[in-house]
């Protein structure tokens, strides 16, 4: 069983966003079979209440536990994922709400074995970022309800690779991890912005225990357009808010076409992604 994982809470953009996405995704349902389901994490669980997903409420409370004392956006959904592999059987694709699809991604799922996992594409060597790390990350558990442990963790070097977290994709066999993603996304924190601290801890953690495949061919993400991206999500909703739900996963598939081509990142523009992160 392939669970795809959507986290999308708090703000209207990114609600719209995995909406479309899951709507996207229900074009492929006959070729993706009945081995995969949806789970949505989210704080709106009637904005998506008639997609036929499964849907995980978060509170307020949950929400505030789950950033951690850094406020962590990204900490949400490394959490929302170990929570998915605590509840639900089966491997584990985390999708950002970004992300649509021009094709069905089954394939993508017999990329997924013990050993092998999924990221959506590479985008260069940490060296290329200019950000130094000490020999050493100090890890200090912010874990609510449990005693506070602190040890020291090996620091990725420069030669490290780091792949967009667009897709990412761990088999069942390898979701002990997930436990060490989260160690290294909050020792990161001390030196690293967010989404630069939780792309360099999954494609550590993954990179030195697993076998990373690039997922690119089967998905995409529109990166550098996404202010239009939305204006013409929020006009497809606006559109096609009257047509039944049957009908809409086609209409969301011809717009996705329209995205195709955004551009992809590589070493040569590797510093704009920096420049992203830090807006």
């Amino acid at each position: 069983m392939q669970n795809i994982v959507y986290v999308a809470h708090t703000r209207e953009r990114d609600l719209k966003r995995a909406r479309f996405s899951i709507i996207n995704l229900k074009h492929f349902a006959e070729e993706v079979g009945h081995k995969h389901r949806v789970i949505v994490y989210t704080d709106a669980p009637g904005y998506f209440s008639d997609l036929g997903i499964l849907i995980e409420e978060m509170d307020n409370v949950t929400i505030s536990l789950w950033q951690g004392a850094r406020n962590s956006d990204e900490r949400i959904r490394i959490m929302a994922a170990r929570d998915a592999f605590a509840t639900y059987h089966g491997n584990m694709v985390l999708m950002q709400n970004e992300i649509f699809y021009l094709d069905s991604p089954a394939p993508l799922f017999l990329e997924l074995s013990a050993g092998c996992s999924l990221m959506y594409e590479e985008i260069g060597q940490f060296g290329n970022l200019n950000y130094t790390l000490p020999d050493s990350l100090q890890y200090q558990s912010i874990e609510p309800y449990q005693k506070q442990t602190s040890k020291e963790l090996p620091a990725p070097d420069w030669s490290t690779s780091i792949y967009n977290m667009g897709l990412i994709g761990i088999h069942e066999a390898d979701r002990a991890l997930m436990k060490k993603v989260l160690c290294y996304h909050d020792a990161l924190l001390n030196h690293l912005p967010d989404d630069l601290a939780a792309a360099l801890a999954f494609s550590f953690v993954l990179g030195n225990n697993t076998l990373i495949q690039e997922a690119n061919d089967w998905v995409d993400q529109y990166d550098k357009n996404k202010k239009t991206v939305d204006a013409a999500v929020q006009s497809f909703f606006r559109e096609n808010e009257t047509l039944p739900i049957e009908v809409q996963p086609t209409e969301a598939w011809r717009l996705a076409h329209q995205f195709d081509g955004s551009v992809k990142f590589n070493e040569k523009n590797i510093l704009d992604l920096v420049r992203e992160i830090m807006q």
